[in-house]
């Protein structure tokens, strides 16, 4: 039986970062967000540091996995894995950091989570992406 090229690829959780002339191992898992200044990106990290690399966002986000990055602005991409909260235009990261969310990507970061809304204390909707249903 032939295998699948997603079936027989290893599941990829770290990126390599060159920086300097040394290469660094990166978990996916330790990357709060990507923050971008026309061709440079620096990617911000969970113990405070951040790596600045010679690429667009554009190009950082292709080389990352989509189940874990989505962009919200035009300059900003997030792990969300370390979103706390969505406040209006902004979210709130592990790091304490609000970063805005763009009009134009808004969409993208709804499509990524399930909603719950509360009406009192009774969970009356639950949202996955743009499909709704209801329970009561």
């Amino acid at each position: 039986m032939k295998q699948s090229r997603s079936q027989i690829r290893p599941l990829v959780k770290y990126a390599l970062a060159y920086d300097n002339g040394k290469r660094f191992r990166i978990s996916f898992d330790d990357i709060l967000f990507i923050s971008a200044d026309r061709s440079y990106c620096s990617f911000h990290l969970v113990e405070g540091k951040s790596l600045l690399m010679s690429f667009c966002l554009k190009t950082a986000l292709g080389k990352l996995p989509s189940d874990y990055f989505v962009r919200i602005h035009r300059s900003h991409a997030i792990n969300i894995t370390h979103m706390l909260e969505w406040e209006g235009n902004r979210v709130l990261m592990d790091n304490g950091e609000y970063l805005h969310i763009g009009r134009k990507y808004k969409h993208l970061l709804h499509s990524r989570f399930a909603i719950l809304t509360q009406k009192g204390r009774k969970v009356t909707e639950f949202e996955i992406g743009d499909s709704h249903q209801r329970y009561e």
